[in-house]
């Protein structure tokens, strides 16, 4: 078993960015999210994934970040089970991370270390895709 310490080390290791206020605080946020919906016990995944986004719309320091993320599609009722509730938020996490890709690219202020990605690739995952996605006919 890996001790707390060991983890922690490679956790901050993750999410340190190349320059001082890149990856950091939102990298251990997504890390934390994506954490807690894969440990939630059986059929909590809907309700600790409520929790999450009522904490983000309602205490995340960025306004427009807030305003975007509200801006992805969430119907409650259609997530009914744990693995619904980490779909969603690995969807809602490329979506971000798509956002926030293009306003490096304006200002031109990515970290070249760690380009803004969809995960997984389509390399590491060609059927997780859907057809019109992937360039072919949906």
């Amino acid at each position: 078993r890996q001790s707390w310490n060991d983890f922690a080390v490679g956790f901050t290791a993750q999410c340190k960015g190349t320059w001082p206020g890149k990856r950091g605080f939102t990298c251990g946020l997504w890390t934390l999210f994506h954490m807690m919906l894969a440990s939630a016990p059986a059929g909590k995944g809907p309700e600790v994934l409520s929790g999450i986004r009522t904490t983000l719309l309602s205490f995340f320091d960025c306004e427009d970040c807030r305003a975007h993320f509200a801006t992805i599609p969430f119907e409650a009722g259609e997530i009914s089970d744990n693995r619904l509730a980490m779909l969603w938020m690995w969807n809602a996490h490329n979506q971000v991370n798509e956002r926030v890709r293009q306003l490096e690219e304006m200002y031109q202020d990515g970290d070249p270390s760690w380009p803004k990605q969809q995960w997984p690739s389509p390399q590491d995952c060609p059927s997780c895709r859907r057809a019109a996605l992937r360039g072919a006919p949906a």
